[in-house]
């Protein structure tokens, strides 16, 4: 009677290398790809701050008044501040932007960081009180 020896199969060195270094490309891809996530939802969350913050302005200007100084209970943002400046519209030269008691405006809403950068601005069209503009 004949005994049969099982094979028994190795992996070889080189096939183990070039698994371990496509484990390592693996890795090494979702690493770059989580970092990356990471740095847009860093910019994301910035740039959501920053209209949040405009809309704030547009709102407490559009609400007391283009001369108003925004309080700092009502926008508590210690690293920014907003400006609204009264600037003359864009209109044909045939249209009138003022009568004897209203005026056409464009308010330029702005917010700037300490740096004294504009972060975020918008112009709104209004109708004010020429009392109000002067």
């Amino acid at each position: 009677m004949m005994i049969k020896t099982a094979k028994i199969k190795y992996f070889t060195l080189i096939e183990v290398i070039i698994a371990m270094a496509i484990l390592s490309l693996a890795v090494v891809t979702i690493l770059n790809y989580s970092v990356q996530a990471s740095k847009r939802m860093g910019k994301a969350s910035k740039r959501w701050n920053e209209e949040h913050m405009l809309s704030q302005a547009i709102e407490y200007y559009l609400l007391a008044g283009p001369k108003e100084n925004i309080p700092p209970d009502f926008f508590p943002y210690d690293e920014y501040r907003a400006t609204c400046e009264i600037k003359e519209p864009d209109l044909p030269d045939e249209v009138e932007a003022e009568n004897s008691t209203w005026r056409f405006v464009t308010l330029e809403i702005s917010i700037f960081n300490n740096d004294n950068e504009k972060v975020e601005s918008i112009d709104i069209d209004q109708v004010l009180q020429a009392e109000d503009v002067e």
